[in-house]
């Protein structure tokens, strides 16, 4: 029987060795799920790794959230491959963060959310 994504999430939180990755972490969304799965499921903020271009709001993001990062980006098949061994659970959220210029220049965003973030692993 398949357990929910929840039930997932709070088996993995119990895990003192699990380890979740979430790409564009230092965003909205990122750091809105890393709060989520803080707050709301009990995960271990140090069991928490978020992956993103941005040096500085990745910085800021530790300090908030008490959590690992890592900086660099999803098109790196060498960075992308270390950062997901050993990954209990994975959260892609890096791509085009202004609607505007993601219809605007189309295929680079599909090429960041899908063929970079998925395909280079």
């Amino acid at each position: 029987m398949n357990s929910s994504p929840l039930e997932q999430l709070a088996r993995i939180s119990r895990n003192p060795r699990s380890r979740v990755i979430i790409t564009g972490g230092s965003g909205f969304l990122g750091r809105a799920l890393t709060r989520a799965l803080i707050e709301e499921i009990g995960v271990n903020p140090q069991s928490i790794l978020l992956v993103a271009r941005s040096e500085a709001k990745l910085i800021d993001a530790q300090h908030e959230l008490n959590v690992r990062i890592a900086c660099g980006d999803v098109a790196n098949r060498t960075f992308v491959r270390r950062v997901l061994s050993g990954a209990t659970g994975v959260f892609h959220l890096a791509g085009f963060k202004h609607l505007p210029l993601a219809e605007e220049q189309c295929l680079e965003c599909i090429s960041v959310v899908w063929r970079d973030g998925f395909r280079r692993q």
